[in-house]
């Protein structure tokens, strides 16, 4: 019984880091595609600071403003991937990560507005797997750095599949978990999408597959 007892706290201390680790992510995750959704909201008044320029001829001052706002000028955050507002928000911050760090992000999402899955779920799973594979693409020393993300629901099952290229070193220990590649351990990122699939009746599966890091995610609605 005590050892019983020993091994439900244990499951319990996990789960709750689990917890504590998901809520981190996505507080940080949100933080940042909020300080993207505060520099589209910016992009009124620099449009009537050039209109202004435009309108009193003053071409070299507009030449000038555009110059230096262009370098600042955000690439792929307002667009519209799917209906689904949240996994929206993930895929258009990542989109613009992506488009600063050279890398190719092709999106095929297919995913209504509503889900019986919470927000908080949704942008967790799918943040830490994109950000997974911003980072392999952005360590990728040679060849083109490409993310492919699809996504639909099927009757009573959403799917989705992140793929992305790499060239470093995949590490795997003996219970077959994939090792983290910035720190000593396993990767944080991964098992917690995991862990998320799983507790919503699902599961997640990872392959290599000709160059790519391929992660498939069935969850049950």
């Amino acid at each position: 019984k005590t050892l019983r007892e020993s091994d439900h706290n244990a499951q319990l201390r996990t789960a709750n880091h689990q917890l504590e680790l998901q809520t981190i992510r996505y507080e940080s995750l949100q933080e940042r595609i909020m300080e993207t959704r505060r520099a589209n909201h910016d992009l009124r008044h620099h449009i009537t600071a050039m209109n202004s320029y435009l309108e009193n001829e003053d071409y070299e001052s507009l030449k000038s403003y555009f110059k230096a706002f262009s370098k600042h000028l955000p690439g792929n955050s307002s667009m519209v991937y799917t209906q689904h507002s949240s996994i929206n928000m993930v895929l258009a911050y990542f989109a613009q990560v992506a488009h600063d760090n050279r890398v190719r992000f092709d999106v095929k999402m297919d995913i209504p507005a509503a889900l019986p899955v919470s927000d908080n779920d949704m942008t967790v799973l799918l943040g830490n797997l994109v950000e997974n594979a911003i980072e392999a693409c952005c360590s990728q020393q040679k060849g083109e750095r490409i993310i492919r993300i699809c996504g639909q629901q099927s009757g009573d099952t959403l799917l989705f599949t992140i793929d992305n290229t790499y060239d470093n070193p995949i590490k795997i220990n003996s219970s077959g978990v994939y090792m983290s590649s910035k720190h000593p351990g396993e990767g944080i990122g991964l098992e917690s999408a995991r862990s998320i699939a799983k507790r919503l009746g699902g599961y997640l599966d990872v392959a290599q597959q000709e160059g790519y890091f391929c992660v498939s995610v069935v969850i049950r609605l």
